[in-house]
């Protein structure tokens, strides 16, 4: 039977969210076990659960989840959920928890080669001069000059900027960038490895001069899917929320070149002879549309201008957010078959990068008290499975993080036709019934009591 208009437009709805969830960046307490207020066992998988706390409202939850080792001595180890548009109260909560660990392996592809563990020092420098020069242009165009030092790039940033900034204020070697104002441009380099003027090789000096000129996007960069549909929902994007740049963080995820090369690898898996194995139109769009750019990006905008100024509609966004998330990612290839090696690189290739880092991590010495990972929830089922099967970790415990909520209030709806509503998306995303509680898992520990 073909879509009516209504099953048309929330697939078109769910598709262009999920793309955003996938790619993957409090409430007054954490839900500790069984969610307060809740009347009805929450539905969802191991690490994210929608909760019914009336029958108007639904909430998202996500969850921290423990792991110790079956026997000897080791680290804990904790899963944490990452979904990229939430309250910000949640982000603090998931931040906090986050600094207190020893170590933590967290997802960002294309992540500058200045918070990479592995990068060459000359590769971490040239990362470094660039983030700090792209800073600079912006405060000239807020300010109309240059800051007098690299001191005033901090001046009015949030507290997670700073330290990011601060961060990027340093060569590969660990000292000062040189930097110097000058009426229409500036000078910023560094002293190479032996800290020197001159030098070759390793010690020669580096000079921002020597790479490519700024674009316009650097500058002024297009906001992408998920920073739009964080501001449509009045919610926050994880990235603008959340603070990486402290020392116990270690980027764990794919350079943006490893990712091309996987789609090519997929596509040219999945293609017939003679087809265009360089372009995947799907792939290429959802990319684009990450990056803020696109016909499909336009489009998104679009709607989401809508959703922007009508409650109604930004209360049935939520919740169709809530009932994608919470499914079986993988069912987004039924949505958009072209979607299924997207997602098989999204998925399973950055899984395989985080888990080589998290052995990596579980081998170094001295030994570390805890280890956490963080990654979009849709990546911790194949994480867990590895965690339990592979590297000789059980359960030890979750506790759940409330993210956001909808009111079938607000958008105009009975409770009645809310639930018609949840039955419709999650048939949609090959789901089943919601009454049926969290899909089962041989590897899901108990609740924190």
């Amino acid at each position: 039977m073909k879509d009516s208009g209504v099953h048309g437009r929330l697939r078109a709805a769910v598709l262009v969210f999920a793309v955003g969830f996938a790619v993957g960046q409090m409430a007054p307490a954490p839900a500790w076990g069984g969610a307060p207020g809740a009347d009805s066992r929450p539905v969802g998988n191991d690490f994210l659960r929608v909760v019914k706390v009336d029958d108007s409202v639904r909430r998202l939850d996500l969850a921290v989840r423990l792991y110790v080792p079956k026997t000897g001595a080791g680290p804990t180890v904790s899963l944490v959920s990452a979904i990229h548009v939430a309250n910000r109260s949640c982000y603090d909560l998931v931040q906090t928890f986050l600094d207190s660990q020893d170590l933590v392996l967290y997802e960002g592809v294309g992540a500058p080669d200045h918070v990479r563990t592995k990068a060459d020092p000359r590769a971490k420098t040239a990362s470094a001069m660039r983030t700090v020069a792209v800073a600079l242009e912006r405060h000239r165009l807020r300010t109309k000059a240059y800051p007098r030092a690299l001191a005033g790039l901090l001046e009015g940033r949030p507290a997670r900027q700073v330290r990011a900034m601060r961060a990027a204020m340093v060569d590969g070697w660990g000292r000062p960038l040189c930097y110097k104002p000058e009426e229409q441009s500036f000078s910023l380099s560094s002293l190479g490895g032996d800290g020197r003027p001159g030098g070759t090789g390793a010690a020669a000096d580096m000079d921002f001069k020597e790479q490519p000129p700024l674009d316009s996007k650097e500058v002024k960069p297009p906001k992408g899917i998920q920073s739009e549909l964080a501001d449509a929902l009045g919610l926050v994007f994880q990235l603008e929320a959340m603070d990486t740049s402290g020392p116990n963080f270690r980027n764990s995820d794919m350079t943006m070149e490893q990712l091309h090369q996987a789609l090519r690898a997929g596509r040219k898996a999945t293609t017939r002879p003679g087809d265009d194995q360089a372009s995947d139109p799907l792939s290429d769009q959802v990319l684009q549309m990450l990056r803020g750019e696109g016909a499909m990006m336009a489009f998104a905008r679009f709607g989401l201008a809508l959703i922007r100024h009508q409650p109604q509609m930004k209360e049935m966004m939520r919740l169709m957010i809530m009932e994608t998330v919470s499914g079986d990612i993988s069912n987004l290839a039924r949505l958009a078959p072209g979607l299924g090696p997207f997602l098989e690189v999204v998925l399973h290739d950055r899984n395989a990068i985080v888990l080589a880092g998290l052995k990596n991590a579980l081998a170094e010495r001295p030994m570390r008290q805890s280890i956490a990972v963080f990654f979009g929830a849709g990546h911790m089922d194949g994480l867990q499975k590895q965690l339990v099967t592979q590297l000789g970790y059980r359960p030890a415990g979750v506790f759940w993080i409330p993210a956001f909520e909808a009111d079938s209030s607000k958008a105009g709806m009975t409770p009645q036709q809310f639930e018609a509503m949840r039955q419709m998306i999650r048939g949609m995303m090959g789901q089943g019934k919601t009454g049926a509680g969290p899909r089962s898992s041989s590897h899901q520990p108990k609740d924190v009591k």
